[in-house]
């Protein structure tokens, strides 16, 4: 009898001794439940196997829910990059289970039959050559009273993930992940199985006097096995950090570059004030919303005024005024202030990638200065290419200059970084929508939503994607879906528009008046009341909207060329004017 040692597929060959996988010679980094998932599929090609199958298999001896396997295969197929349904490799049967369809051809070595399925052991922390580790790091749990220090459960987290992800031989789930799949009810170990994981960071937090006592673990999320555990008592966190990472590496056995040494040791400021309200800053950074974002500024604010030379604290303060402009606050107010402080930032520190994207939001979609955006992004991107935000914004750049197959590529490299990201998984499928892919939107958009049913921005992409085929029943729905979960000028444009274009012009009229008489009172961006207009053939006051969207520098003119929804105005000369004076080709 005969043991599979490699299967081969398209271009990719898995190695079932080895754990590894390659693509025409090259690593495909894949967690553990992964690859798993794909050494079944392929032991079993051509053959469905249904889902509850799947999931005692994947976890023999835990009870999880189905969401967990879809997220499996979610991962798997952005792996293979296998994401259309003409392209894809693993074919769902509806509310049945999965099938592999690829041509799977077997190489074999000694030993016993090769169609049976046996579990495969799970590697040791020193795992083969070439093989990437993923690591959870979950938000810090508050002991006792909570009350000016939750903060600190998702910043040291967040620091820690930051620190750590300089290393290359690990992939630590950025905190973007971690908050939007986060669930404090579930255990460590069956929320890192749910990210994907293979170990899972926790920690507990509790202020004693001036102090706060930390206390850290490191765990193998696949057999549940503790690495190491320690606890720490002290005012000062970035000493608490550097030793939770040393200690952390050494745990997973893991040698370090000096270069990755010295950024691990880096510190943005010796001012334990100052790193603390860096730390509230970024905690409230997160929430996207109107009075946490004014929140996180003030506390960027107060860590500059602790510390004027922080550079990371400028550039925290720069993303935030980016993130709520053209929103919730005109951008003229605002994105000046955004380019001052991500300028500072680099004139302190112009090796921080950060600092160098923040800046190249600001030259992209406030000056309109495209060709120095684009240096900015090249540079930040050289400096940390594991800095997944760097990817994201780079991709709508790219794709607002129509270079959707640039923006494309570079989205899905922010996904291997962030595969978990709703925000990435929804702007690949926005991309798609503006390259006129309708089909692989829909599909892109739709695997976004399993992630989180609840992102009203694949509620809004999915919607665009409809309307423009025709569906206006199924766009109406995702609009008003969306509605129900974020208060958005930009959702009820949206629906406004989608009433004229299916012929009910009252109920877009009425939103259209609902939308003028809310700019009295907040600030709602005239792209926005230009769209309905646009949709309902009046296209002299759509110019006029336009023309006061181009006074007020408003983000969403980036999107003239691409937009479907300016289709019937695209051949107007004013039109063209307008995109020559943003500058777009």
């Amino acid at each position: 009898m005969q043991l599979v040692r490699f299967y081969e597929f398209d271009d990719f060959r898995l190695d079932v001794v080895r754990r590894v996988l390659l693509r025409g010679g090259e690593l495909v980094p894949l967690p553990s439940k992964v690859f798993q998932l794909l050494l079944v599929l392929l032991e079993n090609s051509g053959r469905e196997i249904k889902k509850h199958e799947l999931m005692h298999l994947l976890w023999p001896d835990t009870v999880v829910e189905e969401s967990n396997l879809t997220q499996t295969v979610f991962l798997l197929r952005k792996a293979l990059g296998k994401t259309r349904p003409e392209d894809s490799l693993i074919v769902t049967i509806p509310g049945s289970g999965y099938r592999f369809t690829g041509d799977a051809r077997r190489t074999e070595s000694s030993a016993s039959s090769p169609n049976s399925w046996a579990p495969v052991i799970a590697p040791t922390v020193n795992q083969a050559a070439g093989t990437v580790q993923f690591l959870a790091v979950l938000p810090f749990h508050v002991v006792g009273r909570k009350r000016g220090v939750e903060y600190l459960a998702v910043g040291l987290a967040d620091a820690v993930i930051g620190r750590l992800s300089n290393i290359e031989q690990i992939r630590v789930l950025p905190t973007s992940a971690i908050l939007e799949h986060y669930d404090s009810e579930s255990t460590p170990g069956a929320q890192a199985r749910k990210l994907g994981a293979d170990f899972v960071f926790t920690g507990k937090l509790q202020k004693i006097r001036h102090n706060m006592r930390v206390g850290v673990q490191l765990m193998d999320a696949r057999d549940g096995r503790v690495l190491w555990k320690a606890d720490f008592e002290d005012s000062n966190m970035q000493s608490v950090l550097e030793s939770i990472c040393n200690n952390a590496l050494k745990a997973l056995s893991l040698g370090v570059s000096d270069q990755e040494h010295r950024r691990l040791l880096k510190r943005g400021t010796e001012h334990h004030d100052a790193y603390n309200a860096y730390l509230k800053g970024r905690y409230y950074s997160y929430k996207w919303t109107q009075p946490n974002l004014t929140r996180s500024i003030e506390w960027f604010n107060a860590a500059i005024k602790y510390d004027p030379k922080f550079a990371l604290a400028y550039s925290g303060l720069a993303d935030s005024y980016y993130i709520i402009s053209n929103l919730y606050i005109p951008p003229h107010q605002v994105m000046p202030k955004a380019k001052i402080a991500a300028g500072k930032a680099l004139a302190l520190d112009d090796t921080l990638a950060e600092a160098h994207t923040s800046l190249a939001l600001t030259l992209a979609f406030y000056d309109w200065d495209w060709s120095k955006a684009e240096i900015e992004f090249r540079q930040a991107i050289y400096l940390n290419p594991f800095y997944a935000p760097s990817r994201l914004w780079h991709g709508r750049f790219l794709a607002a200059r129509k270079k959707f197959d640039e923006a494309l590529e570079e989205l899905k490299a922010g996904q291997r970084l962030d595969p978990l990201s709703l925000s990435l998984n929804a702007e690949l499928g926005r991309v798609l929508f503006w390259k006129r892919e309708y089909r692989s939107a829909t599909q892109q958009l739709q695997e976004t939503l399993d992630l989180d049913s609840n992102f009203w921005p694949a509620h809004l992409f999915l919607g665009w994607v409809h309307e423009q085929q025709g569906h206006y029943t199924e766009a109406l729905a995702l609009f008003q879906r969306a509605t129900l979960l974020d208060d958005n000028p930009r959702i009820m444009a949206s629906l406004g528009h989608a009433y004229a274009l299916s012929g009910d012009t009252a109920q877009a009229e009425q939103i259209l008046k609902l939308l003028i008489r809310q700019s009295a009172k907040r600030y709602v961006a005239p792209y926005n009341i230009a769209v309905i207009y646009a949709g309902l053939g009046k296209t002299n006051d759509a110019f006029r909207w336009f023309e006061s969207a181009f006074k007020g520098r408003s983000e969403w003119l980036a999107w003239l060329n691409v937009d479907p929804a300016l289709d019937p105005i695209r051949a107007d000369s004013r039109f063209k004017h307008l995109v020559h004076r943003v500058g777009l080709p």
